[in-house]
């Protein structure tokens, strides 16, 4: 799997978790809920400020989020 799938994968499992829409995590994270589509289909390269802010809105690391893709 490429790291942009793993990261899409980890953000939707992470999201569902918490019973979070993309609206949702968009609002907690700061970010336009494109933003959260586009990463959970896993296209681009989210830039490391939207890692960070998803990651956060979520209630975790960026590190945490990232983990799964080592």
């Amino acid at each position: 799997m490429k790291p942009s799938e793993l990261l899409a994968a980890e953000v939707r499992r992470r999201r569902s978790g918490l019973g979070l829409t993309q609206q949702a995590l968009a609002d907690r994270a700061g970010l336009s809920r494109t933003e959260i589509v586009m990463v959970e289909r896993g296209e681009g390269s989210p830039r490391l400020d939207t890692i960070v802010a998803i990651a956060s809105g979520v209630g975790i690391t960026a590190a945490e989020l990232l983990g799964p893709i080592e």
